[in-house]
């Protein structure tokens, strides 16, 4: 058997503070979906998207110019560049 660690495992807040200025998708736990250039994030995953559009079950609700998320609503956080 292979006892080795994985190669380099990432800190989850440690990839989401590289990902600043790149386009994220926030999902959050209502289905509330935002899309945006995520500006900021901090260690309780708070989040800050500019130019943020909201979508619910896949339709277009909203476009914003700045979007401030409070980290306990998120259910996930996908990275649009690394698809």
């Amino acid at each position: 058997m292979n006892s080795q660690p994985p190669p380099q495992a990432k800190r989850p807040l440690s990839v989401l503070q590289k990902a600043t200025s790149k386009q994220v998708s926030v999902r959050l736990k209502n289905d509330l979906e935002y899309r945006g250039r995520m500006s900021n994030v901090d260690s309780y995953m708070n989040v800050i998207l500019m130019d943020a559009e909201e979508s619910e079950n896949g339709t277009k609700k909203a476009n914003y110019g700045k979007v401030v998320i409070r980290g306990n609503n998120v259910l996930y956080i996908r990275i649009e560049d690394r698809l």
